[in-house]
């Protein structure tokens, strides 16, 4: 109780409230005082499976009880004393005033004040940063006012198509089981930080570019944009210890086989990343309502996360839960790729096949830097299917199965692109009405069952 108090008053945001009406404009204000309720559990009683049970069941729970946006503070803690020398401390709290580098900046100082003051000592005299988190949102609102951020994300938008997860990728009507999946890159990473260097760049850069070749073959536009998380903390002296929501989440633009190799790709990544830093300050809301509405479905971000002293804390026991708006999220972090996101959107083979499209990629670049950054990557299952039973004219189905599939699918989404050729694109009812069109002058010709007929088409 003593550790929080000390860490209450040094920092504003755990003082914080948010008022979205009752001022001219919505605020978030800073009180003189606030506490933080904590909660003390023992449960050195329990087994082992059930103090894990237990910790989930609290996390969801957690999950499920709401803040009052309007009270301060927007954080609860919670201790669970499961033996003599071990216990979990839990953290529930609001995203809009916290994020990951602040969550563990905020863990580490609690741990050492408790420290010290479990042995007697006074907490060290705390010097306060240059800045404050208002001078974020100073700089945040600066950002809106400037014409040139606004003319440079309307101009990202207009310019790249919004990249969203196919439709065709859902699983049954009605499923929203969170699912999971993995694409180590451990095993690759000395070749991956050597494509670092020859690009003068960092792992992050790397990875964006893998992610970003990923879902190029996921789209049939040639220029696309999709959620990659921004940083906008301040440049000045201690803001990296400044508590706060820092981030940011916007469209990053790409354009397909702009590269040739993969050092060539991960140089446009950077150069890109580079011309965005500036901009990145303009808030996702902002753009997203002068576009007339939702662009992102997809999420990017590259967490790497060093204060935390692993002699004290076992990282690696770490469990929670959260959600946000977006449909997948792909974090990279401690040597792999992790993509989540939810049954209704995307199956399981689906996240599991993307899955592999990653290491599949990953596996090239760290392979090679001056490889063919424009070529296609498939799995061996894929590969021995085209090659395979395809190459060989096996037939998949009957016909009449394909012909009922596609007018089943006619009588659900009419209106949806069902081929594309260059610049044409055709719905499902016009490739339809085409079929049909060449079936009666097929039929008015003498055509019938078991013919054979060559045929001639454009494209």
């Amino acid at each position: 109780r003593q550790a929080l108090d000390v860490v209450v008053a040094r920092h504003d945001i755990l003082r914080t409230s948010m008022h979205l009406d009752g001022y001219s404009q919505p605020l978030q204000l800073v009180h003189g005082t606030a506490e933080i309720p904590l909660a003390v559990h023992d449960i050195r009683a329990l087994s082992a499976d059930e103090q894990h049970e237990l910790a989930l069941a609290y996390a969801e729970n957690e999950q499920t009880t709401e803040f009052d946006l309007t009270t301060a503070p927007l954080v609860r803690i919670a201790v669970h004393i499961e033996a003599d020398d071990v216990w979990r401390l839990t953290f529930s709290h609001i995203h809009a005033i916290t994020e990951g580098w602040s969550y563990h900046t905020l863990l580490m100082e609690l741990l050492d004040v408790y420290r010290g003051l479990s042995e007697g000592r006074e907490p060290t005299p705390y010097e306060a940063p240059s800045v404050r988190f208002a001078d974020f949102i100073a700089a945040e609102q600066a950002s809106l006012a400037d014409e040139s951020d606004q003319t440079f994300w309307q101009r990202v938008v207009r310019d790249h198509a919004p990249l969203a997860i196919p439709k065709s990728w859902g699983a049954a009507v009605g499923s929203h089981e969170s699912l999971r999946a993995h694409a180590p890159y451990s095993d690759l990473e000395a070749g991956l930080r050597r494509l670092a260097g020859e690009a003068k760049t960092s792992l992050k850069s790397v990875l964006l570019a893998a992610h970003l070749k990923v879902l190029g073959s996921l789209t049939a536009d040639p220029a696309f944009h999709t959620g990659v998380v921004y940083h906008g903390r301040l440049e000045a002296p201690g803001a990296d210890r400044v508590l706060g929501m820092h981030l940011n989440t916007l469209p990053f633009p790409a354009v397909k086989g702009a590269a040739r190799t993969w050092r060539e790709l991960v140089e446009e990544v950077y150069r890109q990343e580079t011309e965005i830093w500036s901009h990145r300050r303009y808030p996702l809301p902002a753009i997203q309502r002068a576009a007339g509405g939702d662009l992102l479905s997809i999420l990017f971000e590259y967490l790497d996360f060093h204060q935390v002293d692993t002699d004290t804390v076992d990282a690696s026991g770490t469990q929670g839960s959260t959600s946000n708006e977006f449909g997948l999220n792909v974090i990279a972090r401690n040597g792999r790729f992790s993509l989540f996101s939810t049954s209704s959107l995307v199956s399981r083979e689906s996240l599991d096949r993307l899955a592999g499209m990653y290491r599949l990629v990953l596996e090239a670049m760290a392979a090679d830097a001056g490889g063919d950054a424009r070529g296609v990557l498939l799995s061996e299952g894929e590969r021995g299917v085209l090659l395979g039973e395809w190459a060989e004219g096996g037939q998949v189905g009957r016909p009449d199965v394909v012909v009922d599939r596609f007018e089943a699918q006619v009588a659900v989404t009419p209106g949806a692109v069902a081929v594309v050729a260059g610049d044409v694109r055709l719905s499902y009812a016009e490739v339809e009405e085409r079929a049909n069109q060449v079936a009666h002058h097929l039929i008015a010709s003498g055509a019938g069952p078991d013919s054979l007929v060559g045929v001639c088409l454009e494209r």
